[in-house]
C-alpha cells in the first residue's frame, strides 16, 4: 500500500465533510487507506462519518484522547509505505497527494514533506517554522517580526515571515495540518510524544526528524487549504492558553531551565504590550470593544498563567487548569 491517511476529529463536523470528500477525492487511483480518530464528538461527527464515507476505518474513543495519541492510536493500525497526518479543518486540492508522494518516492533520504497552505480567503498560509526558542520569543513579544527587519533571517520570527513559500526548502518545521511522512523515518524516529495533548506535538515530531538525520521539505508544488480553528474557535480564550502551555512543554524537553524562564519572560511581555494596546483600543467605543475584547481577555489569561506558572510540568497526567475552560 503506498499511502495511509490519519484524520483525528473532534467536533467540528461541518469542516469535516468537506475535509473528507476532499481526501476521498484526491486519493483515486492510488493504493491508500483512509483511519479516522474521533476524540468523542458531541456534535455529530462521528456518525456523520460513518454514514457518508462508510469506506473511512472509523476509531471512536469514547474520550477525548487528544491530538498525539489519537494520531498515535491510527498511526499503529497503518499500512501505507508512507502515512499523511490531516487535520480535519483542511480541503486537499487536486493533485496533493500523488505529487508529495512522487517527490518522496524521488527524494529517498528526506524524511517529511509538506504542501503550500492556503486560508479560505485564498491568501498564502505561512507553514513553516523555525524551533521555538528565546530569541524567535522576544523577536514575536517586541513585534520585530512585523517591521521590515522581517525579511531578514535573523528577524523572520518562529512563522519564518523571511520565507516567501514560494520555492522548495528544506525547513526544520512543518504546519502539522498536514504532515506526510517516510515510515523508514518514523520508525527510526518514533510516533509523536503523546505528552503533547492538542499543541506543540508537531513541533517536536519535525525537530526529532530532523535530529535523525531526517530532512523536512516544503514542496510548493503540492496544495491544501487550512481554514485554522476548526475546533479551537469555540473556546479562543482557553486554546490560546493551551498553545503557550504546549510551548512551555516544548521548552521543557529541549531547552535548558533559563530558556524555559526566558520563554515566559518574553510570553509576558508579548501579552501585557498587547493587552494594554487591545484595552486602549477598546476604549474607543463599542466597535472596537467588539474588535479587540476578545483579544484582551486571552491576553489577560495568558499574563495569569504565566504568573502561575512556576510549577509548570511536561507530565501529561498533570492536572490541566489554565483558569479558563472550553465552552460548549
Amino acid at each position: 500500500m503506498d499511502l495511509s491517511i490519519v484524520v483525528v476529529t473532534w467536533n467540528g463536523k461541518k469542516f469535516v465533510d468537506e475535509n473528507f470528500g476532499s481526501i476521498l477525492a484526491d486519493l483515486h487511483g492510488l493504493s491508500a487507506e483512509v483511519i479516522a480518530v474521533d476524540n468523542a464528538s458531541t456534535d455529530g461527527t462521528a456518525e456523520m462519518i460513518a454514514e457518508r464515507y462508510p469506506g473511512v476505518e472509523l476509531i471512536r474513543s469514547p474520550t477525548n484522547l487528544g491530538f498525539a495519541k489519537g494520531n498515535n492510536l491510527a498511526i499503529r493500525k497503518t499500512q501505507g509505505k508512507y502515512v499523511c497526518l490531516v487535520n480535519p479543518d483542511v480541503r486537499i486540492l487536486t493533485g496533493c497527494f500523488r505529487t508529495l508522494l512522487n517527490y518522496l518516492e524521488q527524494n529517498p533520504k528526506v524524511g517529511v514533506a509538506g504542501p503550500k497552505t492556503f486560508n479560505a480567503d485564498g491568501s498564502l498560509q505561512k507553514s513553516c517554522m523555525r524551533p521555538p526558542s528565546v530569541w524567535n520569543a522576544w523577536c514575536r513579544a517586541l513585534a520585530l517580526d512585523r517591521t521590515p527587519l522581517r525579511h531578514l533571517p535573523l528577524f523572520g520570527g518562529l512563522l519564518m515571515a523571511d520565507f516567501d513559500h514560494q520555492k522548495l526548502r528544506e525547513v526544520d518545521v512543518l504546519n502539522g495540518a498536514f504532515l506526510m511522512v517516510r515510515r523508514e523515518a518514523m520508525d527510526e524516529v518514533g510516533l509523536i510524544d503523546e505528552r503533547f495533548f492538542m499543541y506543540g506535538d508537531d513541533l517536536d515530531w519535525c525537530v526529532r526528524f530532523g535530529k535523525a538525520g531526517w530532512p523536512l521539505v516544503f514542496y510548493p508544488g503540492a496544495e491544501i487549504v487550512h481554514y485554522g480553528g476548526g475546533s479551537s474557535s469555540r473556546a479562543p480564550v482557553y486554546f490560546y492558553v493551551e498553545m503557550h502551555r504546549a510551548n512551555l512543554q516544548y521548552f521543557q524537553k529541549h531547552h535548558s531551565w533559563l530558556a524555559q524562564k526566558g520563554f515566559l519572560a518574553g510570553l509576558l511581555l508579548h501579552d501585557t504590550i498587547r493587552y494594554i494596546g487591545f484595552s486602549v483600543l477598546s476604549l474607543l467605543g463599542p466597535r472596537w470593544r467588539e474588535r479587540v475584547g476578545s483579544k484582551a481577555q486571552r491576553s489577560m489569561a495568558c499574563i495569569q498563567w504565566v504568573l502561575r506558572s512556576k510549577e509548570q510540568t511536561l507530565d501529561a497526567s498533570a492536572p490541566r487548569t489554565s483558569g479558563v475552560a472550553p465552552t460548549s
